[in-house]
C-alpha cells in the first residue's frame, strides 16, 4: 500500500486495485498529477508492513512516533543504496505519515551508515554516533536492529526519549531508553543510552 500526497490531499493506494479507485478517476487532471508524482517521486511514502518495521521511537512530548523500516530489493535482500527508511507517524494528526524535516534528519533522528555488507548494515543515529546498531536477520529470517550494551546484545524493539526542558534546537533530554530482548537469554531489557 502506498500513500501519495498531491496538492495537500492524501490518497492511499493498493497496487492491485490502482485503477479501480473512483476518487482518483474523477478527472484526467488528478490522474495525470498522480502519474507525474509517481514517476517524478514528488512525495511518495510507503506504508511498511510489520515485517519491515525495525523499531519505533516514542517521545514524551506527544503521541507522534518515528518509524524505522528496512528497505528490501526484489530478491528480499537489504537495498544497499537506501537500507533504512525513517518517517513520522503523526498520531496527533490522525496517524498520517510524513518525512523527517532536513533538521530532524541531520541533527536528531536521521541515521548514518557506517558499514554495508550484503547481509548486514552497521548504522547509528546522527545525534548519538557512539551507539552502533547492526541491521541483520535473526535466526527466523526476519530483519531486526541489534545493539550492544557491554557484553549483552539486544534486539532493539523500541526507543523512548524523555525530554526535560531545553529549546527547539537544543532540547533537554533526561533519558533515551532502548527496549529490547537479549538475543541469547530471551530476557527483555530496558537500557539507557545516556549514562
Amino acid at each position: 500500500m502506498l500513500q501519495i500526497r498531491l496538492c495537500g490531499t492524501s490518497y492511499q493506494l493498493e497496487l492491485h486495485n490502482l485503477f479501480f479507485l473512483p476518487e482518483l478517476m474523477k478527472t484526467r487532471k488528478i490522474l495525470l498529477s498522480l502519474l507525474i508524482s509517481l514517476f517524478a517521486s514528488v512525495e511518495v511514502i510507503a506504508q511498511w508492513e510489520d515485517q519491515h518495521l525495525l523499531f519505533v521511537i516514542n517521545r514524551s512530548k506527544d503521541a507522534d512516533e518515528i518509524h524505522y523500516a528496512v528497505n528490501l530489493d526484489a530478491s528480499g535482500k537489504i537495498y544497499q543504496q537506501n537500507p533504512i527508511s525513517v518517517f513520522w507517524v503523526k498520531h496527533s494528526e490522525g496517524g498520517k505519515q510524513a518525512p523527517l524535516t532536513w533538521i530532524q534528519k541531520k541533527y536528531a533522528y536521521g541515521i548514518g551508515i557506517s558499514n554495508t555488507d550484503a547481509d548486514e548494515i552497521s548504522f547509528h543515529f546522527v545525534s548519538k554516533t557512539e551507539q552502533q546498531f547492526k541491521l541483520r536477520k535473526d535466526n527466523a529470517g526476519r530483519y531486526y536492529a541489534f545493539t550492544k550494551f557491554g557484553d549483552t546484545t539486544i534486539r532493539a524493539d523500541s526507543l523512548h526519549i524523555h525530554f526535560d526542558g531545553g529549546s527547539f534546537l537544543q532540547p533537554g533530554i533526561a533519558a533515551i531508553h532502548i527496549f529490547g530482548q537479549d538475543i541469547e537469554s530471551g530476557i527483555s531489557h530496558k537500557m539507557n543510552m545516556i549514562e
